[in-house]
């Protein structure tokens, strides 16, 4: 598979992180508690319908298995451009289908998914609309798309140049949208914009170990109330808009 200067990129730096991920990130308490939590605010949001196949895009080391084989009760693909993020998947499943490829050329025919789930993968692609569009493509008609992104405001554009320069899981080529931004990214694909929701004000900057360990800071019973605060904040116009991730549920026309 040949891949940009740029994707490579983004395979090398993953590589390094790969380890730091499952050893430290999803063995972290703190992680733990507020990722359950993520991945159970996004299950909120899906209709309740039967998803036949399930596409987890941008997988990394697949926490969104569970959800999607037990819970929805789906057939699994999981997709992404790294080979060490998805090895790590393969030691936690057995007989886990899993593929490497590339989000803006997937090499899927169309209309093979009822469901799309992306977290944290629009903001590393290059050209952000060429991997919607190619979600648009693989899924069927009035099948769903959620992703969950980087959220962008004045402080957090701030707060994340802080984070870049004291941690190396970042790159330059990262990016974050704000709510208007992401919206016209999807519906300049195709997609309708059915629902859109935010995650992680408080809690957010105390949950990711691997990045820096400010968990240290926080007692895990301090930490979890802090996620339950969060699940009202997120609530309330305007305060939302302080989150670090927005979640945008859209549908294929």
């Amino acid at each position: 598979m040949k891949i940009s200067k740029l994707k490579l990129q983004e395979v090398k730096l993953h590589k390094k992180l790969a380890k730091s991920y499952y050893w430290v990130r999803e063995k972290n308490s703190h992680y733990k508690y507020f990722n359950n939590l993520w991945i159970e605010q996004i299950q909120t949001m899906l209709p309740k319908k039967k998803y036949q196949n399930t596409l987890d895009l941008g997988c990394g080391t697949v926490e969104f298995y569970e959800l999607i084989k037990d819970k929805l009760n789906s057939n699994y693909l999981g997709v992404d451009l790294s080979p060490d993020m998805l090895n790590i998947g393969r030691k936690k499943y057995k007989n886990i289908r899993l593929l490497e490829a590339d989000a803006e050329n997937l090499q899927i025919k169309d209309s093979t998914f009822d469901l799309i789930i992306g977290r944290g993968i629009i903001h590393h692609l290059p050209e952000p609309v060429k991997g919607c569009e190619e979600a648009y493509r693989v899924l069927k008609k009035g099948g769903y798309f959620i992703v969950s992104e980087p959220y962008s405001n004045i402080f957090l554009k701030l707060i994340r140049k802080i984070y870049y320069r004291l941690s190396n899981h970042f790159s330059d080529t990262h990016k974050s949208f704000s709510g208007d931004e992401l919206s016209n990214l999807l519906i300049k694909s195709g997609f309708v914009i059915k629902e859109i929701g935010f995650w992680g004000v408080l809690s957010f900057p105390f949950a990711f170990p691997d990045i820096l360990p400010t968990y240290k800071f926080v007692p895990l019973p301090i930490f979890k109330l802090l996620v339950q605060l969060d699940k009202i904040i997120v609530k309330i116009p305007f305060i939302k808009k302080m989150a670090w991730h927005i979640i945008i549920l859209c549908k294929k026309r």
